[in-house]
């Protein structure tokens, strides 16, 4: 009933947290990531070792023993058999801020300069975003494979229907102006 402090005693820069059946993983910079839960110590954060030195902005849990973290320069981490990988996300030059799953597992990577992209047979392509402004996007939910929704820095919401991604307008001036950094 009442929230507590868990933060592991070296106090790293965390940046995302997520987590599936008793594992919560959490990614941040210079390459973190830290576990809590079955593959840790029960009860205690537990650094895991990772090929990477690059800053980490999402994290996402795909599956008992499996997950991806995202970050600078296109880069993504891919855990997989107990260890951590690198792997480059295609096109990708900025930061990759945001990673969803839909309830088939597709994944959906968005980050700066309106970059996006989806897996598709567990391969990550690229896709366009109808952005002219080519905003940073920092937040993604997907319902399903050809429905998700993206958003970011001044006010940019993107709708992924009909297998396009589309610019939604956000009512209100003062929103177009904001930055949103998560959605659900």
């Amino acid at each position: 009933q009442t929230w507590q402090d868990r933060t592991p005693a070296s106090k790293p820069s965390l940046r995302a947290v997520h987590g599936s059946d008793g594992t919560v993983l959490t990614a941040g910079l210079a390459g973190q990531v830290w576990r809590r839960g079955p593959g840790g110590s029960a009860g205690q954060w537990t650094a895991d070792t990772t090929p990477t030195a690059f800053d980490l902005f999402a994290i996402r849990v795909t599956g008992t023993g499996q997950a991806w973290a995202l970050g600078n320069q296109g880069q993504a981490l891919k855990l997989s058999g107990g260890s951590w990988q690198v792997t480059a996300v295609p096109k990708a030059s900025g930061a990759l801020r945001a990673i969803a799953a839909a309830p088939s597992g597709k994944l959906f990577a968005a980050g700066d300069d309106g970059f996006l992209a989806a897996t598709q047979n567990a391969v990550w392509n690229a896709t366009l975003a109808n952005d002219p402004q080519s905003r940073t996007l920092r937040g993604l939910f997907a319902r399903s494979d050809t429905d998700a929704w993206a958003i970011g820095d001044s006010g940019a919401l993107l709708h992924l229907t009909a297998g396009k991604w589309q610019l939604e307008q956000i009512a209100g001036t003062y929103n177009k102006t904001r930055s949103f950094h998560a959605m659900w």
